[in-house]
């Protein structure tokens, strides 16, 4: 949301029995999504994530670590798609992955490009034969 470089962590597999399979997952955080009752509500429950640092996890991917190592849940490799190839394509723009817009509020810019961030995952599958033969 603070225009910070767009990211996707890939995993492979210790043991891949799926390799014609691929698992992209939306990240759900709901306390990062911006939607209220009306666009004013909205944009104000967000602008905290582009001021407040208590809240920039949910605005910024500049404290992302180069890799995310901890898989939880449907994720994890104990669930049944344990042994697909994943793709998690985190929450950074709190527009539930539908937005292309930038607004301006007390000051502070912020981009909701949720759109742009899940076509830029799927060129870059494409691009890199990770989507072939699934």
């Amino acid at each position: 949301m603070d225009g910070s470089q767009f990211g996707i962590y890939l995993f492979t597999p210790d043991e891949l029995t799926a390799n014609n399979k691929l698992f992209i997952y939306f990240e759900d955080i709901w306390e990062g999504w911006c939607a209220r009752d009306t666009l004013n509500e909205s944009i104000a429950h967000c602008e905290k994530y582009v001021s407040d640092s208590n809240f920039m996890e949910y605005g910024s991917s500049d404290n992302w670590s180069g890799s995310f190592t901890t898989l939880n849940g449907i994720l994890s490799s104990n669930s049944i798609f344990g042994a697909w190839p994943k793709v998690l394509i985190k929450s950074c723009d709190g527009g539930s992955y539908f937005s292309d817009s930038n607004a301006t509020f007390k000051n502070k810019v912020m981009n909701f490009k949720g759109s742009k961030n899940v076509l830029e995952t799927i060129n870059y599958l494409n691009k890199n034969n990770m989507l072939l033969n699934k």
